[in-house]
């Protein structure tokens, strides 16, 4: 992390990923520090594989809880890697989970 707390450097295709309100796309270094701290979780880790193109990483307020979502590409196709609730133990609403689903079916549906 000696790199500073500017943006993370997302490939091209990861532009293309835009999930609205209540989705927040997490641009920067500082913000992915952040979030693991407040959802005490390793997403600061990450940052190679978000510079790599590997992965994209959103965080959603639901229902008063903090959730982090992990996206990634396969088949050139977006899919849910991972939602994980605070200290990864919290568990996920399966209606959140769905949502999810849906928004990024949704999103591979515009392409």
């Amino acid at each position: 992390m000696s790199q500073g707390w500017g943006p993370v450097h997302f490939r091209e295709k990861d532009h293309l990923m835009h999930l609205p309100a209540p989705y927040e796309k997490i641009t920067t270094k500082k913000r992915l520090c952040e979030e693991g701290i407040r959802n005490r979780n390793c997403v600061a880790s990450y940052i190679s594989l978000i510079n790599e193109g590997k992965c994209v990483i959103f965080s959603i307020l639901w229902k008063e809880k903090r959730y982090t979502i992990e996206i990634r590409v396969k088949r050139k196709k977006f899919y849910l890697a991972q939602l994980e609730g605070y200290g990864n133990m919290v568990k996920v609403p399966l209606e959140l989970k769905e949502r999810v689903k849906a928004d990024i079916q949704r999103l591979n549906e515009q392409k």
